[in-house]
């Protein structure tokens, strides 16, 4: 193992990735939605994942994990990705209806392109670009980090909170930590970004093409009116489904052998202020959460 970045460096980091996302990656989608969004996903998330390797002295292949993995396990990634979808509708439809309780859910649509062109243009940064960008991110270099102070098991944790919080909105915390928490048990258990890579892509070129048909409905067949006896509606209708999903997706993960185990005798000591970063960004997310919903 060559240099690694220490824990309050690479915490600050995400703070500091969490801010420019909040403002500049904003203002940059609020310019051009689509070219924003390239640039958010390419220079604040890839950009920052290469410039912590540069900056800690490390090689890419001692945070980034790219062994070869077999067709079998890919197979079980995608129906993973399949199953986890009415999983993650499930719990972010729970977030809202709490939200909604509250007075403060909206019911937020991305911007949708007028031409197949564009249509084509936002599905490959929606799914392919931010797959890999925030993957080498996440699964990558704050996976491998926390493996440094932390078990696995914590490790997949922390990395998959990381992740939710990164998004910055209430509405849809849940569903990116649960993704975050599989892909990260899929980059453990196989030693690769790949399947990791390969779900994300998945999950979100999957919502994007359903985004993107119910746009195209009638209005009167859309979510105007959303409110909370039709969340719990929908979320009761949806319970038994999400519920054997995820009972699925859990024996699947469990059928994926993984590698050798780490030697945790040589973790790393965490410092009294090494979550501070953390923290603030945390209080960053609520605030700005209640804001935006309240």
């Amino acid at each position: 193992m060559n240099r690694r970045v220490g824990l309050l460096r690479l915490n600050g980091y995400y703070l500091l990735g969490g801010v420019m996302f909040l403002t500049l990656g904003y203002q940059l989608q609020t310019w051009h939605f689509e070219l924003g969004l390239l640039v958010t996903e390419l220079v604040l998330v890839l950009g920052l994942a290469l410039w912590i390797i540069k900056s800690s002295g490390a090689a890419v292949g001692d945070y980034l994990w790219f062994q070869e993995v077999k067709a079998p396990v890919l197979i079980k990634t995608g129906v993973i990705a399949l199953l986890s979808l009415p999983v993650v509708l499930v719990l972010n439809l729970t977030a809202m209806l709490f939200l909604e309780i509250g007075g403060g859910a909206i019911m937020t649509e991305m911007p949708q392109s007028n031409s197949f062109q564009g249509a084509i243009f936002q599905f490959f940064i929606i799914s392919m670009v931010a797959g890999i960008a925030e993957e080498v991110l996440f699964r990558g270099v704050f996976l491998q980090a926390y493996r440094d102070y932390f078990k696995d098991y914590q490790a997949v944790f922390f990395s998959g909170l990381l992740f939710a919080l990164f998004h910055f909105n209430l509405q849809n915390f849940l569903g990116p930590l649960y993704l975050g928490i599989v892909f990260g048990i899929l980059t453990v258990k196989t030693r690769s970004i790949i399947p990791a890579i390969l779900g994300h892509m998945l999950n979100n070129g999957i919502a994007y093409v359903l985004s993107f048909m119910a746009a195209m409905m009638p209005e009167e067949t859309g979510t105007a009116g959303f409110g909370v006896s039709e969340i719990l509606e929908t979320i009761l209708s949806m319970a038994f489904t999400a519920a054997l999903a995820l009972g699925l997706v859990v024996w699947i993960l469990r059928s994926i052998k993984g590698g050798e185990e780490k030697d945790e005798a040589g973790l790393k000591p965490v410092g009294r202020f090494d979550f501070l970063p953390i923290m603030m960004t945390l209080g960053i997310y609520v605030v700005y959460g209640a804001l935006v919903f309240f």
